[in-house]
């Protein structure tokens, strides 16, 4: 298989893995994306009553946080959407607040990632909108999972095996051995004329069979 091939096939296993998960899996397999593309990286997990701080995962260093929100169902009929709509400000500004008290480093910017596959709703670009707006200071972005996509895109195959922890094999035709194949035909083509086989009965006549009938 060409290059192109197999980054097909792993970015079909990647996608269908996202569209299949909800909740912590849909968050774990952002994560697990996040920590193969950058550097530091940092997942967090939830420490007991503490909980994770409104904070699923950052880049060290640089006050990029990530909060991560995989519903089961997303639709417009669905209360998944209102929750998602309502959590990222709420979340945002309990993250704000751990920070201020030094729990964290100083955001700089905030990327929501939405499992939303066929673009963003506009109830969530509003809110993101009032957030830039209260926050000028702070950077705002939504991730859906078309940009999900896209970064895992930019990985090289080895990291794309990491990520959706399957081999895509490379079929090896070195390794065919014709003589034991020749050996497999000549033994066929000797079965096929064997004298066992009855080849001086006549088939049937198949329109007298119809009529007959």
């Amino acid at each position: 298989m060409s290059d192109f091939e197999v980054r097909f096939i792993y970015r079909k296993i990647f996608e269908n893995d996202i569209l299949r998960s909800s909740g912590d899996s849909f968050q774990q397999i952002v994560c697990n994306l996040f920590q193969n593309i950058y550097e530091h990286f940092e997942r967090i997990e939830s420490q007991g009553a503490i909980g994770d701080r409104k904070n699923d995962g950052y880049i060290r260093g640089k006050g990029i946080f990530y909060q991560v929100y995989g519903p089961k169902d997303v639709n417009i009929n669905n209360t998944s959407l209102t929750t998602a709509i309502t959590k990222m400000p709420g979340d945002f500004y309990l993250l704000k607040k751990h920070v201020e008290e030094g729990k964290w480093e100083p955001i700089k910017k905030y990327i929501f990632v939405f499992k939303v596959h066929r673009g963003t709703y506009p109830g969530v670009i509003e809110e993101l909108n009032k957030l830039q707006k209260d926050n000028p200071d702070i950077e705002f972005e939504i991730c859906d999972i078309n940009n999900l996509i896209i970064l895992f895109d930019s990985l090289d195959i080895n990291k794309m095996s990491i990520v959706t922890n399957n081999h895509v094999p490379t079929p090896d035709f070195t390794m065919v051995n014709y003589e034991v194949m020749g050996e497999i035909i000549e033994y066929l083509v000797s079965q096929g004329a064997s004298e066992n086989i009855d080849l001086t009965k006549i088939p049937p006549d198949f329109e007298e069979k119809i009529v007959f009938n």
